[in-house]
């Protein structure tokens, strides 16, 4: 998920990857990096006491633009990419959604 300089998005989306079972690399703005590194860590912490893997929520704590642009080209790792911004920026599966 990409998604603006909002810190509590890094722990809803977090939550929401845990709770259905999915995996997660979250990308927030570079205005909060900080605050979302010191997040990620307490949630990767969190899930190794659980004794679930650790790995399952990732940060990209590096705000060069180019490595979303990299993440975004991942399709064959990737099953879905989700910007915080306007529907037709959502990419699934290699391929951008249509909305009515």
């Amino acid at each position: 998920m990409i998604y603006e300089s909002r810190p509590n998005v890094t722990i809803d989306v977090a939550s929401l990857a845990i709770k259905t079972g999915n995996a997660a690399i979250l990308r927030g703005g570079k205005e909060v990096i900080h605050s979302n590194r010191i997040l990620v860590g307490v949630v990767q912490k969190a899930l190794e006491k659980w004794g679930l893997p650790c790995d399952a929520v990732q940060f990209i704590d590096n705000p060069d633009r180019g490595l979303a642009l990299d993440l975004l080209r991942m399709h064959e790792h990737i099953d879905l990419i989700i910007p915080r911004a306007a529907p037709a920026c959502i990419i699934f599966a290699g391929k951008t959604a249509e909305f009515p």
